[in-house]
């Protein structure tokens, strides 16, 4: 099923007792769900991170992603954070700071970089923005981020 009134091909369907929600690359599969409360979770959630991103999206005027891959950075934050929420059975509730986590940034990045050339200066530039940070801050971030992984 298609959501209604939605720009984003997400297709929500029921599976025994878990819910599996696609959207182009992305699977995730939410265990002991009903379909019609994740599909409208979605909506709602989707929507309140397009409001919390599309300012900066929309306000930036160098080399910027497209429709289509902002479509992609709402669909994979939204459903990431549904997934770890639902999944370990806690209420659904996505916060500034959620927003602001450095998985939603990891998100952003790749989003960006699959976009953009990885690592140049315009995908910085464009990261930072949409991270509502600084250049300089991003690029520590980044680093930091790189050398946490690189770690594990």
């Amino acid at each position: 099923m298609s959501l209604p009134d939605a720009d984003d091909s997400l297709t929500v369907r029921q599976e025994g007792r878990n819910v599996r929600a696609t959207a182009g690359r992305l699977n995730f599969l939410f265990r002991d769900s009903d379909r019609d409360t994740i599909a409208n979770l979605y909506a709602r959630l989707a929507a309140q991170a397009r409001a919390y991103f599309a300012p900066r999206w929309g306000s930036y005027h160098a080399t910027n992603i497209g429709a289509s891959a902002f479509r992609d950075l709402i669909q994979e934050v939204t459903l990431h954070w549904m997934y770890f929420f639902v999944n370990n059975g806690k209420p659904v509730e996505i916060s500034d700071a959620d927003w602001e986590h450095p998985q939603t940034r990891r998100i952003i990045q790749a989003v960006v970089e699959r976009d953009l050339l990885p690592a140049s200066e315009q995908a910085a530039e464009l990261c930072a923005h949409l991270m509502g940070v600084s250049q300089e801050e991003y690029l520590r971030w980044r680093d930091g981020d790189q050398w946490l992984l690189s770690i594990w």
